[in-house]
C-alpha cells in the first residue's frame, strides 16, 4: 500500500515514512539496469527493505529482532506473493525476449541471403 516516489539523498538509496511511501535516490535508481538479474534483485530487496520498516527511516535507525522478522516475512512470502520472484520472473521475461529478438534477426538473415541466392 505504499507509493514508489523519486527523491534525492547523499546518504541513502531509499528510504521510508513506515506507512505511505518508499522513496528511492534519484542516481541510485539510474544505476539499475532492468537488463541485469543482479541489479534488478538489488532494487527488489532494497524495497523489500524499506517495507520492513514500520516507522520513518529517513534518519538514523535500528534494525531490531522485528525489522528482520519482518523483512524475512517478505522475503519469503509463498511464490506469486514473492517480490524476489517477481523481479527473477522479470528479468528472465526480459532475457527470453532479447533471445527472441536475436534469432528473429538470425531468421531474416538467412531468408535475405536464400533470396539472394536465388537470385543469382
Amino acid at each position: 500500500g505504499r507509493r514508489i516516489k523519486i527523491g534525492v539523498s547523499d546518504v541513502a538509496s531509499a528510504w521510508t515514512d513506515g506507512s505511505s511511501y518508499i522513496a528511492l535516490d534519484r542516481d541510485w535508481l539510474k544505476s539499475i539496469s532492468v537488463s541485469n538479474v543482479g541489479s534488478c534483485l538489488s532494487m527488489f530487496t532494497t524495497l523489500c527493505h524499506e517495507m520492513a520498516h514500520d516507522n520513518n527511516s529517513a534518519g538514523t535507525h535500528n534494525h531490531g529482532p522485528e525489522f528482520y522478522e519482518k523483512y524475512y516475512d517478505i522475503t519469503k512470502k509463498g511464490y506469486w506473493q514473492n517480490p524476489l520472484y517477481h523481479a527473477y520472473k522479470f528479468a528472465d521475461t526480459m532475457d527470453k525476449q532479447r533471445i527472441e529478438e536475436n534469432r528473429r534477426e538470425e531468421d531474416a538473415k538467412v531468408m535475405k541471403m536464400k533470396e539472394d541466392l536465388q537470385k543469382v
